[in-house]
Protein backbone atom coordinates (compact mmCIF):
# COMPACT_ATOMS: atom_id res chain seq x y z
CA UNK A 1 0.00 0.00 0.00
CA UNK A 2 2.90 2.38 0.80
CA UNK A 3 4.39 1.48 -2.24
CA UNK A 4 1.50 1.98 -4.64
CA UNK A 5 1.59 6.08 -2.64
CA UNK A 6 5.09 6.31 -3.99
CA UNK A 7 6.85 5.52 -0.61
CA UNK A 8 8.76 3.03 1.25
CA UNK A 9 7.31 1.45 4.76
CA UNK A 10 10.28 1.66 7.52
CA UNK A 11 11.11 -1.11 9.96
CA UNK A 12 12.47 -0.72 12.99
CA UNK A 13 13.97 -2.91 15.90
CA UNK A 14 14.67 -1.80 19.59
CA UNK A 15 17.12 -4.15 20.64
CA UNK A 16 16.46 -5.38 24.36
CA UNK A 17 19.71 -5.88 27.32
CA UNK A 18 23.21 -7.08 25.56
CA UNK A 19 21.32 -6.30 22.02
CA UNK A 20 20.22 -2.71 22.71
CA UNK A 21 20.32 0.04 19.97
CA UNK A 22 17.45 1.11 17.25
CA UNK A 23 17.82 -0.40 13.74
CA UNK A 24 16.32 0.36 10.73
CA UNK A 25 15.49 -0.87 7.64
CA UNK A 26 12.87 1.14 4.82
CA UNK A 27 11.10 -2.01 2.73
CA UNK A 28 8.87 -2.36 -0.54
CA UNK A 29 7.10 -5.43 -1.77
CA UNK A 30 9.89 -7.50 -3.13
CA UNK A 31 11.83 -6.98 0.09
CA UNK A 32 9.22 -9.67 1.69
CA UNK A 33 11.21 -13.03 1.88
CA UNK A 34 14.06 -10.96 2.91
CA UNK A 35 12.45 -8.85 5.91
CA UNK A 36 11.36 -12.61 6.86
CA UNK A 37 14.71 -13.80 6.67
CA UNK A 38 16.40 -11.09 8.62
CA UNK A 39 14.50 -11.24 11.29
CA UNK A 40 13.78 -15.06 12.21
CA UNK A 41 15.21 -15.89 15.47
CA UNK A 42 18.99 -17.50 14.86
CA UNK A 43 19.90 -20.79 16.84
CA UNK A 44 20.93 -20.61 20.21
CA UNK A 45 19.85 -19.42 23.55
CA UNK A 46 21.42 -17.42 24.63
CA UNK A 47 22.93 -16.92 21.64
CA UNK A 48 26.25 -15.24 21.09
CA UNK A 49 26.18 -12.03 20.12
CA UNK A 50 26.63 -11.14 16.58
CA UNK A 51 27.98 -8.31 14.69
CA UNK A 52 24.21 -7.24 13.76
CA UNK A 53 20.88 -6.41 13.96
CA UNK A 54 18.58 -7.98 16.79
CA UNK A 55 15.94 -10.46 15.57
CA UNK A 56 12.16 -11.72 16.72
CA UNK A 57 12.70 -12.38 20.37
CA UNK A 58 15.87 -10.07 20.92
CA UNK A 59 14.00 -7.05 20.08
CA UNK A 60 10.31 -5.19 20.07
CA UNK A 61 9.78 -5.00 16.29
CA UNK A 62 7.89 -1.85 15.19
CA UNK A 63 6.65 -0.49 11.78
CA UNK A 64 5.90 3.22 10.07
CA UNK A 65 2.42 3.80 10.03
CA UNK A 66 2.71 6.08 7.14
CA UNK A 67 5.24 6.21 3.64
CA UNK A 68 8.11 7.42 4.02
CA UNK A 69 9.73 9.68 1.26
CA UNK A 70 12.03 7.83 -1.18
CA UNK A 71 14.26 10.96 -1.11
CA UNK A 72 14.84 10.59 2.41
CA UNK A 73 15.29 6.82 2.87
CA UNK A 74 19.41 6.34 3.31
CA UNK A 75 21.24 3.98 1.04
CA UNK A 76 20.55 0.71 2.02
CA UNK A 77 24.37 -1.64 1.65
CA UNK A 78 24.33 -5.36 2.05
CA UNK A 79 22.83 -5.69 5.09
CA UNK A 80 18.39 -5.14 5.56
CA UNK A 81 18.81 -3.26 8.79
CA UNK A 82 21.17 -0.77 9.61
CA UNK A 83 21.71 0.70 13.11
CA UNK A 84 20.82 4.57 13.71
CA UNK A 85 21.01 7.32 15.54
CA UNK A 86 18.43 9.47 14.26
CA UNK A 87 14.32 7.55 12.83
CA UNK A 88 12.06 8.76 10.54
CA UNK A 89 10.43 12.36 11.12
CA UNK A 90 6.81 14.05 10.13
CA UNK A 91 8.46 16.10 7.39
CA UNK A 92 10.34 12.42 5.85
CA UNK A 93 6.16 11.48 5.43
CA UNK A 94 5.13 11.45 2.07
CA UNK A 95 1.20 11.31 2.87
CA UNK A 96 -0.95 10.62 5.93
CA UNK A 97 -2.55 7.44 4.74
CA UNK A 98 -3.59 5.02 8.24
CA UNK A 99 -5.91 6.07 11.35
CA UNK A 100 -5.30 4.40 14.09
CA UNK A 101 -7.10 3.85 17.50
CA UNK A 102 -4.87 2.20 19.77
CA UNK A 103 -6.80 0.59 22.96
CA UNK A 104 -4.02 -0.51 26.07
CA UNK A 105 -5.60 -1.85 29.18
CA UNK A 106 -4.11 0.29 32.47
CA UNK A 107 -1.88 -1.65 34.23
CA UNK A 108 0.89 -0.39 37.00
CA UNK A 109 3.53 -0.84 36.41
CA UNK A 110 3.58 0.10 32.88
CA UNK A 111 6.59 -1.15 31.63
CA UNK A 112 4.87 -5.16 31.63
CA UNK A 113 2.80 -7.10 30.09
CA UNK A 114 -1.05 -7.15 30.45
CA UNK A 115 -2.75 -10.06 32.03
CA UNK A 116 -5.77 -12.36 30.09
CA UNK A 117 -8.13 -9.78 32.21
CA UNK A 118 -6.53 -6.85 31.21
CA UNK A 119 -6.20 -7.31 28.07
CA UNK A 120 -9.84 -9.00 27.58
CA UNK A 121 -11.01 -4.74 28.62
CA UNK A 122 -8.94 -3.36 25.71
CA UNK A 123 -11.01 -5.89 23.93
CA UNK A 124 -13.94 -4.48 24.90
CA UNK A 125 -13.25 -0.97 24.48
CA UNK A 126 -11.68 -1.69 21.16
CA UNK A 127 -15.35 -3.90 20.15
CA UNK A 128 -17.22 -0.72 21.15
CA UNK A 129 -15.62 1.76 19.20
CA UNK A 130 -15.15 -0.99 16.10
CA UNK A 131 -19.24 -1.19 16.40
CA UNK A 132 -19.65 2.38 15.93
CA UNK A 133 -17.57 2.91 13.05
CA UNK A 134 -18.95 0.20 11.22
CA UNK A 135 -22.49 2.45 12.26
CA UNK A 136 -20.85 5.23 10.03
CA UNK A 137 -20.03 2.96 7.83
CA UNK A 138 -16.52 2.06 8.00
CA UNK A 139 -14.55 -1.25 8.48
CA UNK A 140 -11.90 -1.09 10.51
CA UNK A 141 -9.37 -3.91 10.11
CA UNK A 142 -9.01 -5.63 13.90
CA UNK A 143 -5.48 -5.61 15.17
CA UNK A 144 -3.82 -7.74 18.68
CA UNK A 145 -0.64 -5.85 19.40
CA UNK A 146 -0.07 -8.23 21.93
CA UNK A 147 -0.77 -6.22 25.56
CA UNK A 148 -3.84 -4.52 23.50
CA UNK A 149 -6.01 -4.08 20.47
CA UNK A 150 -5.17 -1.51 17.13
CA UNK A 151 -8.64 -0.40 15.02
CA UNK A 152 -6.96 0.40 11.61
CA UNK A 153 -8.50 2.87 9.23
CA UNK A 154 -7.04 3.20 5.41
CA UNK A 155 -7.56 6.77 4.33
CA UNK A 156 -7.62 8.06 0.64
CA UNK A 157 -3.57 9.27 1.28
CA UNK A 158 -3.44 12.95 2.10
CA UNK A 159 -0.26 14.14 0.91
CA UNK A 160 2.33 17.20 1.37
CA UNK A 161 1.13 20.45 3.08
CA UNK A 162 -1.80 18.32 4.03
CA UNK A 163 0.32 15.60 6.24
CA UNK A 164 0.11 18.26 9.14
CA UNK A 165 -3.64 19.10 9.17
CA UNK A 166 -4.15 15.60 8.86
CA UNK A 167 -2.09 14.76 12.16
CA UNK A 168 -4.28 17.52 13.80
CA UNK A 169 -7.48 16.05 12.79
CA UNK A 170 -6.78 12.57 13.39
CA UNK A 171 -5.19 14.15 17.30
CA UNK A 172 -9.00 15.69 17.86
CA UNK A 173 -10.57 12.34 16.64
CA UNK A 174 -8.67 10.70 19.13
CA UNK A 175 -8.99 12.68 21.87
CA UNK A 176 -12.86 12.99 21.45
CA UNK A 177 -12.84 8.59 20.99
CA UNK A 178 -10.78 8.86 24.29
CA UNK A 179 -13.69 11.13 25.97
CA UNK A 180 -16.49 8.51 25.16
CA UNK A 181 -15.23 4.95 25.32
CA UNK A 182 -12.29 5.26 27.32
CA UNK A 183 -12.70 3.26 30.66
CA UNK A 184 -10.91 2.69 33.99
CA UNK A 185 -9.85 -0.58 32.79
CA UNK A 186 -8.69 0.49 29.37
CA UNK A 187 -8.46 3.91 27.36
CA UNK A 188 -7.63 5.13 23.38
CA UNK A 189 -4.40 6.22 23.25
CA UNK A 190 -4.38 9.86 21.78
CA UNK A 191 -0.90 10.38 21.24
CA UNK A 192 -0.95 8.09 17.88
CA UNK A 193 -1.73 10.54 15.42
CA UNK A 194 1.81 11.99 14.77
CA UNK A 195 3.00 11.14 11.21
CA UNK A 196 6.05 9.27 11.74
CA UNK A 197 4.36 6.87 14.44
CA UNK A 198 5.34 3.00 14.43
CA UNK A 199 3.08 0.39 15.43
CA UNK A 200 3.77 -3.15 16.62
CA UNK A 201 4.91 -5.25 13.55
CA UNK A 202 2.65 -7.92 13.54
CA UNK A 203 3.88 -11.52 13.32
CA UNK A 204 6.46 -10.22 16.03
CA UNK A 205 6.82 -10.88 19.56
CA UNK A 206 5.75 -7.90 22.07
CA UNK A 207 7.92 -7.75 25.13
CA UNK A 208 7.10 -5.37 27.98
CA UNK A 209 8.75 -6.55 31.21
CA UNK A 210 9.85 -10.33 32.73
CA UNK A 211 7.89 -13.09 30.35
CA UNK A 212 6.13 -14.75 33.10
CA UNK A 213 2.73 -17.39 33.43
CA UNK A 214 0.97 -13.99 34.34
CA UNK A 215 2.24 -11.63 32.01
CA UNK A 216 3.06 -13.31 29.24
CA UNK A 217 5.23 -11.75 25.72
CA UNK A 218 2.61 -12.44 23.24
CA UNK A 219 2.87 -13.07 19.55
CA UNK A 220 1.09 -9.48 17.68
CA UNK A 221 -1.29 -10.48 15.01
CA UNK A 222 -3.92 -9.28 12.83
Amino acid sequence: RHAAIGGRTELRALGRGPRGGVWSAFVGPDDLDAIVEALAPLPGNPRPVFPDWPRCGEANLYFGLNPVKPDTVPERGAALFTRVSRTTRGRDVLAYSMLVVDVDPERMPHDRAATDAEKAEALAVANRIREELRAASTEPMLADSGNGYHLLVPLLPIPGDGVASAARDVHAILRAMDGRFSTKAARVDTSVYNPSRILKLYGSLAMKGENTAEHPHRVASI
